[in-house]
C-alpha cells in the first residue's frame, strides 16, 4: 500500500465465540442447476436458520454449469465425501444427509459443548482488497491428537438463477447465501497443534493475509473460522468450535491522500484528497479556538463509493486574530463518524484600518491599491477627478480581515491626477494616483 495518511480504510471487525455455546458447522453441497437443491435452500432459510442463529452455514456449489462451483479449494467436496445433491454434514462427524434429515440432526447436535474458544479479527485494506485475519483459540479442556484451523471466505446476497420446482421455487433472481468463494488456507486448512497435550487455557494464534477478488462484493463477505480435530477421512473429523466474522464490519473506509491548510491574507483554505471511498456521505468541517470545543462550519458532500482520487476544498474567514484549529470528520451513509485529521493555523491580521497606497504610481493603464481591514467589511471604492467629480465607483461585499487589494484599470480615462477613497464600516481612506499615458 502506498505511503499515505491512511485512516482506517484499514478497518477491523472482532468476533468472540461463546465459552459454553457451540456454533455448529453446517456444510452442505448444492448446485444452481439442481432442482431439488432449491428445497435445501428452503429448508435452511425457513426451518433451520431462524431457530439456530449461531450455526455457521457453508454452501459448497458443485457442477460445471454452476457459476460458483469453480472456487479455490473445491476438492473439499470430495474430501468430505459429498455425492448426490443436496446433502449436508454437521460438525464433520455426522453422516452425509439428505435435506429431509437436516433439522433433526442439527437439533440433536446443537447441545454438544465446544472444546475450544475462538477470537477472530479481520482488517481490510480497501485499495489493495486485502483482508488480514488474526485468530486466537484456547482449549477449554486438555486436548490430545492433531488440530487444524480452516478459513473459508463466504459471500451472501448473490443474485443468480436457481433451478426449482412447484414445491421448491427457484427463479432468475434467486438470492444465494453462505456461498463458499475461497478456502483461504487450503481445502483442509492448516495444522495448529500436534504432538502432545493442548492444555486447558493454552492459547494458540494464527494469522493470514488474503486478496479478495474483484468478482466478490466485500461488503457481503464473511470469513468462517473452524477449529477441528483432524482425522482421515475428513468426514470423521470433529469440529471443536467455529465463528464467522465480517470482512467489513460496517465502518466506512476513506483513504486520505492529503490534508493541507493555507492562510491567504486571512482567508483560511482547507484542501484534502482521498484515494478511495466506500459509502461516504461526506465531510464535516468544524473550527475551534482552543483545540477542544468545536463549532460546525460546513458539510461537504462525499463521492459515495469510488476507487479513484477525489479532491475537496473549503474556505473560512475568521473575524479575529489568533490560533484556529480545523477538524475534518468523515461521515458514512449510516451516520457513523471518523475524525480524519486536525490542522491548526495562526491568523495575524492588521489591527488597524490603513491604506498602503497604490503601485505602480504613476501608472498606465492599471494600478493596484492595497489596504488593510481589522475585520470583515463591505467596501466601496470611488475615483474622482481633480475637480472633485466622481467618475468611477465599485462595491465589494464581505472583504476579509487583513490585507486586501483592488485592481483599477484607467484605460478609458485621460492622463492626469486622480483622487480615490475607500469607504468601509471603519471609515474612509483617501489616496492619490497619477495616470501617465
Amino acid at each position: 500500500m502506498k505511503n499515505l495518511v491512511v485512516l482506517l480504510i484499514l478497518f477491523s471487525a472482532i468476533v468472540l465465540s461463546g465459552q459454553n455455546s457451540r456454533n455448529n458447522v453446517f456444510e452442505y453441497a448444492t448446485g444452481t442447476w439442481c432442482t431439488s437443491c432449491a428445497c435445501g435452500h428452503l429448508e435452511i432459510n425457513e426451518n433451520i436458520a431462524p431457530f439456530f442463529p449461531n450455526t455457521i452455514f457453508i454452501a459448497y456449489h458443485s457442477g460445471g454449469a454452476d457459476p460458483f462451483s469453480q472456487f479455490e479449494g473445491n476438492e473439499i467436496l470430495m474430501d468430505l465425501g459429498f455425492g448426490a445433491l443436496p446433502a449436508a454434514i454437521i460438525d464433520r462427524v455426522s453422516s452425509i444427509m439428505p435435506h429431509i434429515d437436516w433439522l433433526e440432526a442439527l437439533t440433536d447436535m446443537s447441545s454438544v459443548p465446544p472444546m475450544v474458544t475462538i477470537e477472530a479479527t479481520t482488517l481490510y485494506n480497501v485499495s489493495e482488497r486485502k483482508v488480514s485475519v488474526s485468530v486466537t483459540t484456547s482449549a477449554l479442556e486438555d486436548l490430545d491428537e492433531t488440530y487444524y484451523i480452516s478459513l473459508v471466505l463466504l459471500e451472501d446476497n448473490i443474485i443468480s438463477p436457481q433451478a426449482g420446482s412447484e414445491f421448491c421455487p427457484g427463479g432468475d433472481d434467486f438470492v444465494h447465501n453462505n456461498v463458499a468463494r475461497v478456502m483461504l488456507n487450503g481445502a483442509q486448512g492448516e495444522e495448529i497443534w500436534s504432538g502432545g497435550t493442548w492444555y486447558t487455557g493454552n492459547e494458540l494464534t494464527y494469522n493470514g493475509e488474503y486478496t479478495i477478488s474483484e468478482d466478490f462484493d466485500e461488503q457481503n463477505c464473511r470469513v468462517a473460522v473452524i477449529v477441528y480435530k483432524h482425522r482421515i477421512p475428513l468426514q470423521k473429523a470433529h469440529v471443536q468450535q467455529a465463528i464467522s466474522v465480517d470482512v467489513i464490519d460496517g465502518t466506512i473506509p476513506v483513504e486520505l491522500e492529503s490534508f493541507n491548510i493555507y492562510n491567504n491574507s486571512g482567508i483560511i483554505s482547507l484542501e484534502w484528497s482521498t484515494a478511495t471511498e466506500l459509502n461516504n456521505k461526506g465531510f464535516e468541517i468544524a473550527r475551534s479556538t482552543d483545540g477542544s470545543s468545536y463549532e460546525k462550519l460546513a458539510f461537504i458532500p462525499g463521492s459515495g463509493t469510488i476507487s479513484e482520487s477525489s479532491y475537496y476544498s473549503f474556505s473560512d474567514n475568521p473575524k479575529s486574530n489568533g490560533k484556529y484549529f480545523y477538524r475534518l470528520t468523515q461521515v458514512d451513509l449510516d451516520g457513523k463518524r471518523e475524525v480524519l485529521g486536525i490542522k491548526s493555523v495562526k491568523v495575524n491580521n492588521p489591527s488597524d484600518y490603513r491604506l498602503a497606497g497604490n503601485y505602480p504610481n504613476p501608472f498606465n493603464p492599471s494600478t493596484t491599491i492595497k489596504f488593510g481591514l481589522p475585520e470583515v467589511s463591505d467596501v466601496k471604492f470611488s475615483v474622482y477627478n481633480i475637480a472633485g467629480e466622481k467618475i468611477e465607483e465599485f462595491n465589494y461585499s464581505d472583504r476579509p480581515a487583513g490585507d486586501n487589494i483592488i485592481n483599477f484599470n484607467a484605460a478609458g480615462l485621460p492622463s492626469g491626477l486622480y483622487l480615490y477613497e475607500i469607504s468601509s464600516s471603519f471609515g474612509i481612506l483617501h489616496g492619490k494616483m497619477i495616470l501617465n499615458k
